[in-house]
Formats: structure tokens, sequence, C-alpha cells
């Protein structure tokens, strides 16, 4: 199952889910990105987890860049810390939207 989402600064990529196991996640990979992204890596596996934590789910989200050649270093180095901004922004949101809080 593919889809192709659209970003806010309107570029997109090809999502595509590669595994699920209901209910304890799912895992999918970006590719064509048209953005800056399209430089820097040729793709992204991304992984969802949920565990059963006390009276709540303890959610985990990973992404796995495969870095173009040569472009490793920009990955792991300057853009590692402003793609953690965006997951745990993007995280936080995700949780305020489930818990019925407006997310803006």
């Amino acid at each position: 199952m593919a889809r192709e989402p659209h970003f806010t600064d309107g570029s997109r990529v090809t999502e595509r889910l590669t595994e699920y196991t209901a209910p304890h996640g799912f895992a999918y990979e970006l590719t064509g990105f048209t953005n800056v992204l399209n430089s820097l890596a040729q793709g992204v596996r991304g992984e969802f987890s949920f565990l059963p934590d006390g009276t709540g789910t303890n959610i985990r989200w990973t992404y796995e860049f495969k870095p173009r050649p040569g472009r490793g270093w920009v990955l792991n180095g300057p853009f590692k810390p402003l793609w953690q901004r965006y997951m745990q922004r993007a995280l936080d949101r995700m949780v305020d939207m489930t818990e019925g809080r407006d997310p803006r």
C-alpha cells in the first residue's frame, strides 16, 4: 500500500507501508522526496511500535535514513538535531489529537 503525502512547503514523497503487526506497530519507507532531502537521502525507513505501559501505551517512533553517497555526515551531523525536534513535535501533536486536545 502506498500514498503520496504533501508537506506544508509544497513538497511531497512516496510513502509505502512495509510491515503491519496489529496492534503492536507498523513500518514504512519514504522515497522520492521533492525537497532538499532528495539530495541527502535515497530514502527513509520509519517504524512505530505501541507497547502497553500500565494504564497507557508507550509509543516508539524510529527513523533510519539511507544516505546518498558522501551525505551521511550531513544526516548524522547538523541535520540530526533538527530532525529530532521535528519528530518530537509531530509525536506531541499526535498524542494531543488522540487525547482530544487541539494540536495547534
